[in-house]
């Protein structure tokens, strides 16, 4: 459940960024969901990638503390 809600959290994290950023351009939510494949996800020059990349490390680390609070780890 916890790896389900953490793929759609850091594909809408995705999606936010295409619209916080000019330089990263996401056709839609299934692209999102797939970013891996590239596929319609497009990044305009380096300036815009690497912004791009420290905002989603950011947006990432908050989604996983958040999510490590609310499913904490089970004892073995």
């Amino acid at each position: 459940m916890k790896l389900l809600i953490t793929w759609v959290l850091h594909a809408t994290a995705l999606l936010a960024l295409a619209h916080l950023s000019t330089g990263i351009e996401i056709s839609s939510f299934a692209t999102a969901m797939a970013a891996a494949l590239l596929d319609g996800f497009k990044v305009s020059g380096f300036a815009s990638a690497l912004l791009g990349s420290l905002l989603y490390s950011t947006f990432c680390m908050l989604i996983d503390s958040a999510l490590q609070h609310l499913f904490p780890p089970q004892p073995v």
